[in-house]
């Protein structure tokens, strides 16, 4: 298995919580390493960085310390599940119908791909679902 090792406990950290470099712990003496709360994630999917970005968010407000380390054996958000949905997010089932929960999931995930955008601005969004229907039944209850 692969580490995708984040060191965010020192840049990150500072960006976060807008410290300067002084402010920065020696991360070099490790006498002083203690300070730092260490994290491994199994996945580098959207679960996977979902509970690494929310993770560190709430270190920020605490002002903690915390170094993440997500471990998968693709590159970051290319492999499993995720790599299967195609960046496709939306609250409905595959017959159109609103889902449990929907609609806070997909705050949850206007949240997320906010987040994303500021770090990443080529981030390409659409508005739009389009789902092709590979059947005359799957035809009839799209349109249902």
């Amino acid at each position: 298995m692969r580490s995708n090792h984040f060191n965010l406990s020192v840049r990150q950290k500072m960006l976060m919580s807008n410290r300067s470099e002084s402010d920065a712990p020696d991360t070099t003496d490790p006498r002083k390493r203690h300070n730092y709360k260490n994290v491994a994630i199994i996945g580098g999917g959207l679960a996977g960085l979902s509970t690494a970005h929310h993770l560190l968010e709430k270190t920020k407000l605490d002002q903690g310390a915390l170094r993440v380390t997500i471990f998968d054996k693709a590159p970051v958000g290319m492999g499993g599940a995720s790599s299967v949905a195609g960046g496709l997010v939306h609250p409905f089932s595959p017959r159109g119908k609103l889902v449990h929960m929907g609609n806070e999931a997909m705050a949850s995930s206007s949240h997320l791909i906010d987040a994303a955008c500021l770090e990443e601005p080529s981030c390409v969004l659409r508005k739009q679902l389009y789902r092709l229907a590979l059947t005359d039944q799957q035809a009839s209850d799209l349109k249902n």
